[in-house]
């Protein structure tokens, strides 16, 4: 996604908040801005979702890992989850699709893609790309993510996955520089990309600008 014509300083939302630390400043101040829609308010998108599934290679490297022949489960087949399933299957990904609405679904299932429940898919997808833009991944899912399983956001706020549940089924979990190893109860293990923060280069150039200044 790229920006068109700013038209606020994100940054000066952020100095009306007042928290007591800089990294609340910062982690907080930031779900503040998205939740309230001051972005989507406050700028105008074009989206690019072969540039979205570009920048999540890129980050999924990182960790050794590609999209290309991993088998990928799209939760999600609105506008935002079709075309990234479609730049998923262009980058070699092996896609399957979960969709509560049967129009959606039936046209998931004539573009060629295997549709499955949401809790079968993550049982048995390795990544796993929420595109619904509300909760789809709960506890439940969470419980039954395949081992290793990387979950990974493109809505336009951070609400795809439940990471408060994540964090209380969580037994030890080890921060990376693109997101957060987690060890579950049932002893798998689960990699969110990005802290749950949707894959959005613009939002996450905005992220680090923000740390940068109120933190180092």
């Amino acid at each position: 996604m790229v920006p068109i014509k700013p038209k606020i300083q994100v940054i000066s939302k952020l100095q009306q908040i007042d928290f007591e630390n800089k990294e609340e400043l910062a982690n907080k101040g930031i779900h503040a801005i998205i939740e309230k829609e001051y972005i989507k308010a406050n700028f105008e998108f074009e989206s690019d979702p072969h540039q979205v599934i570009g920048d999540m290679q890129n980050s999924l490297s990182k960790i050794g890992q590609s999209i290309k022949g991993k088998k990928v489960g799209i939760v999600g087949y609105g506008t935002i989850g079709r075309n990234i399933a479609e730049a998923a299957k262009n980058k070699g990904a092996i896609v399957s699709v979960s969709e509560n609405n049967p129009v959606k679904l039936l046209s998931a299932r004539s573009s060629g893609y295997d549709t499955d429940s949401i809790l079968n898919l993550v049982k048995e997808r390795e990544l796993i790309i929420g595109a619904t833009g509300s909760k789809s991944i709960g506890r439940a899912e969470i419980l039954s993510l395949k081992n290793n399983a990387i979950l990974a956001s493109v809505s336009s706020k951070r609400a795809e996955f439940d990471v408060d549940e994540l964090e209380k089924l969580c037994t030890a979990k080890n921060e990376t520089e693109i997101g957060t190893w987690y060890k579950l109860v049932n002893g798998n293990k689960v990699f969110l990309l990005d802290t749950g923060f949707p894959q959005d280069s613009v939002l996450r150039n905005i992220r680090e600008t923000i740390k940068k200044r109120f933190i180092y």
